[in-house]
């Protein structure tokens, strides 16, 4: 179960952990320490239906990245000559602003934001999860977007 696990999802967990860290190591760790979890919850995933596990792998892979980005960020702070230059960082804070505002969407609007953006999932696969319409899956998806928007203003 868990080759079959690994051979399914690695690929996309991959992408997600590059697209968080834009670091190919801490990406290779953040996968790693997934499959370690999945391997000690093998019974939840068994249990569970191929979207519920894919969105559980990416839930469990984006909270080792926070509790990662948590655990690091009270490290020395860098020399005045490095702060100017632009790096990865930048964009790791950005994830993490786009995540604070995730966390401020109703439930049902973040669940459907989650599958489309990081699961990878179009309106109908999330409509049959969600046992809505597609066409509500795109309005609901777009009054979270709208919302986003006025978050982030």
């Amino acid at each position: 179960m868990l080759d079959r696990i690994f051979q399914d999802y690695k690929n996309d967990l991959q992408r997600f952990a590059q697209s968080l860290t834009q670091e190919t190591i801490k990406s290779q760790d953040l996968v790693g320490e997934t499959f370690a979890r999945a391997t000690e919850n093998i019974a939840i995933l068994e249990n569970l239906s191929e979207a519920q596990r894919k969105s559980w792998l990416f839930r469990v892979l984006k909270n080792i990245y926070i509790d990662s980005y948590r655990k690091n960020r009270n490290e020395a702070p860098l020399p005045s000559w490095q702060e100017e230059i632009p790096g990865p960082e930048d964009d790791l804070l950005e994830n993490l602003a786009v995540q604070e505002l995730m966390e401020k969407l109703p439930p049902d609007l973040k669940k459907i934001v989650f599958y489309r953006y990081w699961s990878g999932m179009n309106s109908s696969e999330i409509g049959n999860l969600l046992g809505i319409p597609p066409s509500t899956v795109r309005y609901h998806l777009q009054v979270a977007m709208q919302t986003l928007r006025n978050l982030a203003q």
